[in-house]
């Protein structure tokens, strides 16, 4: 794509018009970067499918089939994916810590769930290392019935003597002992094996 603005004198790099009401940025003679007329933005690709899409990243580089976004901070910051309605407030935000080394997930203004540095997983409780385990649930809200803490596994249906459960086991032997839901019976085994 030959380019009509020019940054100098290198004819293959700069900026031009691809169709009516459109924009882009082409390098080395290849188009990069395009801005059609609904202002929807396009990196590595000129193709943007679906009208509600604001912007779309393509790897567009020979033989790399992986296509990253990296968000960078200075040391001892965070880097943020935030969401909101109309920019007043962030309800929803996904956040990384470089100083502790986390990651959080909030929800309607709240951190939800954490993963610490050392894989812990947090649901309900900022500090995932408080349950001694590596995956610590809290409720919350006070009064009956608005503080219960539930795990909810399901087998496929509850015609085939499917089972759901929990299984423990060491790592080089993962079926020591379960405690599994018979969906077809609907009843709660507890099982050990040698």
């Amino acid at each position: 794509a030959a380019p009509s603005l020019l940054p100098g004198s290198d004819t293959n790099t700069g900026i031009f018009s691809p169709g009516a009401n459109s924009l882009a940025i082409t390098t080395a003679g290849t188009q990069r970067v395009t801005v059609d007329s609904l202002g929807r933005v396009a990196i590595g690709t000129t193709t943007v499918a679906d009208t509600a899409t604001a912007l779309v990243i393509k790897n567009s580089a020979s033989g790399d089939d992986h296509t990253l976004l990296d968000i960078v901070c200075d040391t001892n910051e965070t880097a943020r994916v935030r969401f909101s309605e109309d920019g007043s407030n962030f309800p929803g935000e996904i956040k990384y810590d470089t100083f502790t080394n986390f990651l959080a997930f909030n929800v309607n203004l709240a951190e939800r769930m954490r993963i610490d540095s050392s894989g812990s997983v947090g649901i309900g409780v900022s500090d995932a290392s408080t349950g001694d385990g590596k995956l610590t649930i809290l409720a919350s809200g006070t009064g009956s019935g608005t503080a219960n803490t539930r795990v909810f596994m399901s087998g496929y249906e509850v015609t085939s003597g499917n089972k759901a459960g929990l299984w423990f086991g060491a790592r080089n032997n993962e079926n020591t002992g379960v405690i599994g839901s018979r969906t077809a019976s609907g009843s709660i085994a507890f099982e050990t094996y040698s």
